[in-house]
């Protein structure tokens, strides 16, 4: 009996002493939290760029504030980012500014507004997409009075290379759009609209690659047929005096190709290789005439003697001559001599010395019948040789017989 009660003792002190020592460890623990809660710290205070500092023991940023004294306006801006309660950390006051946001569209809002440029426009009503462009970095302090202006960005579509891709710009020019996009332009690429065109809301842009490409090959230069008429042969003549020959150039073309498809090729330049040479015919004006009827009692206008071995046939022509000549005479007057050395006079005729050698015989009449110039020489070169407007020329006993006789087509029996 006496062993038990001892046994119990023990085991009553055992149990106090646990309690005691709970007890004692909760002070401890109490006396730590009270001690950590009422520790002062260090708040710095930037109120719109003026700082100042508060050692303070309170938890809340409110109430530091108060403890400092700092009140806040409806449209300012606090800023705990910084703040860790507890510790030395700062509070940041930005205080509320009047701004003006124009998109200059027709949208213009006059606020206060605290904080950034972001957050003046945010609290606008405008929502800013990446691609919008301001006058100011977003993350720019307010300032008093500052406007703020807000290019809105715009898609714009740009087809390239088989793709199309849609970019949002502010303005400036079809091409600065296509940049924008990431598509790279050749110098000769072009666009529809035009590059320097104006981009504009909503614009659907086409882009085409454009190359040239030169080629040269050498080619024929074809010979040209020219006619000439000639007095001294019939309309039913014709004779080619020159013949023609192709000629050689070399041609370079350029070829516009776009899109890869051949779509213009132009003579870029010529280099002649050989000249062509033209083929030149000569065709008679002479109209055949088979039989001319003299009329009567025509007195030759020649004044040279007619020889004794040419002998005349009643119509007023020679019997025997070597050959016939029809075509164009003119007549003149005048001068004080002739190439051959003769004397001007009627009968010593001008002529084209190629077709009638000087002293060359012949008798002649006018294809109407009207008139028998008669026996005349060559002996003068005729001032249509050049133009072979004529045959011959006619030598008259005065200006008013070589006007009467003016131009006509005669017959010239070579003798």
């Amino acid at each position: 009996m006496i062993d038990k009660c001892k046994e119990l003792a023990a085991y009553a002190r055992s149990i106090r002493a646990r309690l005691i020592a709970t007890v004692l460890l909760a002070a401890v623990c109490a006396g730590t939290v009270v001690a950590a809660a009422t520790a002062a710290y260090t708040v710095t205070i930037v109120d719109d760029g003026q700082v100042r500092s508060v050692i303070t023991t309170r938890s809340d940023a409110s109430a530091i504030l108060e403890q400092a004294k700092v009140e806040l306006g409806a449209d300012d801006q606090l800023v705990l980012s910084d703040f860790v309660s507890g510790e030395d950390s700062t509070i940041t006051i930005h205080r509320a500014k009047q701004v003006t946001v124009s998109d200059g569209k027709g949208f213009s809002k006059t606020l206060m507004a605290a904080g950034t440029v972001a957050d003046a426009v945010a609290k606008s009503g405008m929502t800013l997409k990446d691609s919008d462009v301001l006058n100011f970095a977003r993350d720019t302090l307010l300032e008093e009075g500052m406007v703020i202006s807000v290019q809105v960005a715009f898609p714009v579509q740009i087809t390239a290379d088989g793709e199309s891709t849609e970019v949002e710009v502010v303005g400036g020019t079809v091409e600065e759009a296509i940049l924008a996009a990431g598509i790279a332009l050749d110098e000769d690429d072009e666009s529809t609209p035009a590059r320097e065109e104006p981009a504009t809301q909503g614009m659907q842009v086409r882009v085409d690659r454009v190359e040239y490409k030169f080629r040269t090959q050498t080619e024929t230069i074809a010979y040209k047929k020219i006619t000439e008429k000639s007095v001294s042969m019939y309309t039913d003549q014709r004779k080619v005096v020159q013949k023609g020959q192709n000629g050689e150039k070399e041609v370079t073309y350029k070829e516009r190709y776009v899109n890869g498809e051949l779509v213009k090729t132009t003579v870029d330049s010529e280099k002649i290789l050989k000249e062509a040479v033209n083929q030149k015919t000569l065709v008679g004006t002479l109209r055949r005439i088979n039989k001319i009827k003299l009329k009567n009692g025509l007195t030759p206008i020649s004044d040279l003697e007619v020889p004794s071995y040419v002998k005349i046939d009643a119509n007023g022509v020679p019997t025997k001559y070597k050959k016939i000549v029809d075509g164009k005479a003119a007549a003149y007057s005048g001068g004080w001599g002739t190439a051959s050395g003769r004397k001007p006079m009627p009968g010593h005729i001008a002529v084209d010395p190629k077709q009638f050698p000087y002293g060359t015989e012949m008798w002649i009449v006018s294809a109407d019948g009207k008139y028998v110039y008669g026996y005349a020489i060559a002996a003068d070169t005729g001032g249509f040789v050049q133009q072979k407007t004529f045959t011959v020329d006619l030598y008259m006993h005065s200006y008013e017989e070589a006007c009467e006789w003016g131009a006509r087509q005669v017959r010239i029996y070579v003798l």
